[in-house]
């Protein structure tokens, strides 16, 4: 029965404590009172409708809070580490506490998930044996693996050295460091495994770089040990237990140096991806100083801010005496998690969804009930840590001993005891919990509320009967009703809000055939796209008529060689005309100077485009003059990763693709390379319904389990023919 009172004496004393103590974990709780209303709406009542996300930003908060802290989880190691393998004693205090650390924020980070899949029940669809555990092709499945296997490792070494020093028992040193050792090397598998299920995906530019697992390492290390620091330096001040200046300095220094190389990364980041300026560099630049002139650039006073926190307490760690000034390094070690929570959980996951593979360009705006769940997670994490921190420093200090305090001492009549002279704390406490939980969750039920009136309000509009496909102003498309008769449906489904194309009933209006394109050999991944399947496009040519006074002759009404001669050669020069396509013809925003109109534009024949060795381009397929210079985005585009590819998935089907011009602006391409498109409203509840009630109909059960209720389903049915 010796384990059975050590989890009771462990709990006792960590739920037992003073009035700051109690005020602490007082003010936790509240959290939890908006955090429950906020659950119960996603996960029971309306989904994931109450959150900011949408079609285009699917990752947010949510998944930004699981990269940051699966780093808090690894940086456990950075005390173990040196413990046990360099057996630097001055960290023996400090060993327990990193531990704990790390359960409560790899628990953190399971409840995440749950959050982030939308209903907790959706759990068991990777479960194997009841769901589809698709090991080894998801990387998402082996983050799962590799975070529950640390978690089970810190819960065996730390809870099995604290149950042994409760007995007095001699730890088995074989069987004790073989899974130390493993946790180390397990800490850096959790942070590579969560880097590479962001930097496997080429569509997204700022995540596909070789250096994400090794700057998720270094920033996972440079914010775990800050707020390592930050903890043991409060526990040394307010508590008996003994942790030394050369621990604390250790600890000041290993942050210190991870984070310089944090920062170094970054710097690096930023100039491959700048220098070039390519379009792969634009959710870089929407983080750094927005988009379009800093039209759009909500994230960027938040990465400045995070910048400035940790180049400035990289510089203050650098001098010993600040290291050993305990009244300031707290401070800077909360300044370094900060930072590196921006960095990480706001600056790395979310620039990445808002703008989309195609260049389109979605602000994240997160909900009352973004921001409640997940401080309702963080305050379930601190709460989980300041328990099992307070339990393992009264381990240490001998204050829970099996041998040492008798058995009717730690008693749940001690704890209450210990409550009740706190009275004074907690019955103000609760008091506060009533007005402010209350005022918290009607402000959260209104604000919901609004939002569905706002988004009932868009639904009661006139149908949108013109639409644009990519570029706002210039690939209109008129809707069609009954296009496709068979089904009843339109052309095109348009917008109310953003008066962009919502789906297509028929993507192959006023299309035409792609035409001949070359191809790369036998082995081009991309010649089925051409020889077995009917490529088609929307023609540009019929936009060529700038006065409109001719159909076929187009530019060449004007540019004949007689009304307006033919150049002599391709020097710029300042032009008079299409000012309302080119401003001033002598800043081009294209190139960078060293190109001009005319080397795209045909000199002799305006009705096409140029190519280098001087062969005609149809305006149909500007792709072949782009990828005379981006040839690396030419040869994404043919295999579909850049750009945008709809129709049918049969091989030999008809596939409608979209050209450069359709998406960017080759006349401004420099300071806006796409036009940005406004998020759509939080769905509302689908047509027909006034409840989500009909979720309740839908929960996903294990395939035993469906086969039998449908197995029920058919008998009965049976059953009541057979009546009639």
């Amino acid at each position: 029965m010796k384990f059975l009172r050590f989890v009771r004496d462990y709990i006792v004393y960590a739920l037992s404590g003073g009035r700051g103590y109690y005020t602490w974990l007082a003010i936790l709780v509240f959290v939890f009172i908006p955090f429950a209303y906020g659950a119960y709406e996603q996960w029971l009542v309306q989904g994931m409708k109450v959150l900011g996300l949408t079609d285009q930003v699917s990752w947010g908060p949510y998944m930004g809070n699981v990269a940051f802290l699966v780093g808090v989880a690894a940086a456990a190691v950075t005390v173990v580490f040196p413990y046990y393998i360099y057996h630097y004693k001055p960290l023996k205090n400090v060993v327990l506490i990193g531990e704990m650390m790390a359960i409560s924020a790899v628990s953190m980070v399971i409840m995440l998930v749950l959050f982030h899949m939308g209903r907790p029940d959706r759990l068991w669809h990777i479960i194997p044996g009841l769901g589809i555990f698709n090991w080894p092709n998801s990387m998402l499945n082996w983050d799962v693996l590799v975070l529950n296997g640390y978690l089970f490792l810190n819960i065996l070494t730390g809870f099995y050295y604290m149950y042994k020093k409760y007995t007095h028992q001699p730890i088995n040193e074989t069987f004790y460091k073989v899974f130390i050792y493993i946790s180390c090397v397990w800490a850096l598998s959790i942070h590579t495994v969560t880097a590479f299920l962001l930097n496997t995906m080429p569509t997204r530019p700022i995540w596909y770089t070789a250096i994400m697992p090794i700057k998720f390492i270094s920033t996972a290390f440079a914010g775990g040990t800050a707020i390592i620091l930050f903890v043991v330096t409060i526990v040394r001040k307010y508590t008996r237990l003994e942790i030394p200046d050369k621990a604390i300095d250790l600890i000041s220094q290993i942050t210190a140096w991870t984070l310089g190389i944090s920062l170094f990364l970054i710097m690096s980041e930023i100039v491959t991806e700048l220098y070039p300026s390519t379009e792969h560099a634009n959710q870089l630049k929407y983080l750094i100083h927005g988009l379009y002139g800093g039209e759009i650039s909500m994230l960027s006073p938040w990465i400045w801010t995070s910048w400035i926190l940790m180049v400035g307490s990289f510089i203050l760690l650098l001098f010993p005496k600040v290291r050993l000034n305990f009244n300031i390094l707290p401070i800077i070690a909360l300044a370094i998690f900060a930072g590196i929570w921006i960095d990480k959980g706001i600056g790395l996951v979310i620039p990445g969804q808002v703008i989309s593979p195609i260049g389109e360009v979605s602000e994240f705006h997160p909900t009352v009930f973004d921001v409640v769940n997940n401080l309702g997670v963080w305050a379930v994490g601190m709460f989980l840590f300041t328990l099992l921190a307070k339990g393992a420093i009264g381990v240490m200090l001998g204050e829970v001993s099996y041998a040492e305090v008798p058995a009717e001492e730690w008693t749940f009549g001690r704890l209450i005891r210990s409550a009740w002279e706190a009275k004074g704390a907690l019955a103000a406490v609760g008091v506060v919990y009533v007005v402010l939980g209350g005022l918290a969750i009607y402000w959260m039920s209104t604000s919901n509320g609004t939002a569905q009136a706002s988004v009932a309000k868009v639904e009661k509009k006139a149908p949108v009967t013109n639409c644009f496909e990519s570029r706002e102003g210039y690939t209109t498309i008129k809707r069609v009703e009954n296009a496709v008769p068979e089904h009843g449906w339109p052309n095109v489904k348009c917008s109310e809000t953003t008066g962009a194309v919502l789906w297509w009933g028929d993507p192959f209006t006023d299309t035409i055939p792609m035409g001949e394109m070359p191809v790369l050999g036998e082995k081009d991944p991309t010649r089925g796209s051409y020889e077995f399947e009917e490529a088609v496009v929307r023609p540009r040519t019929p936009h060529l008529r700038y006065y409109n006074f001719s159909r076929d002759k187009h530019c060449t009404m004007c540019h004949n060689g007689k009304v307006v001669p033919f150049p002599k050669d391709k020097k710029p020069r300042l032009l008079k005309a299409h000012q309302d396509i080119v401003p001033n013809s002598l800043q081009l925003q294209h190139g960078r100077g060293a190109i001009w109109c005319l080397d795209c534009h045909n000199p002799t024949n305006r009705n096409t485009l140029i190519g280098h060795n001087g062969e005609e381009i149809s305006f149909n397929q500007p792709q072949k003059l782009c990828g005379k210079c981006h040839g690396q985005i030419y040869a994404d585009w043919r295999m579909g990763i850049h750009g945008k590819r709809i129709g049918m998935w049969v091989k030999g089907g008809k596939k409608r693709w979209w050209v450069c011009t359709e998406c960017h602006n080759p006349h401004t391409v420099q300071v806006k390379r796409f036009q940005p498109l406004r998020p759509e409203p939080a769905p509302h509840l689908p047509k027909g319904t006034l409840s989500a009630d009909y979720e309740k109909e839908h929960l996903i059960l294990p395939k035993f389990i469906r086969e039998a209720e449908h197995s029920r389903k058919e008998t009965s049915r049976e059953a009541k023919k057979e009546e009639h």
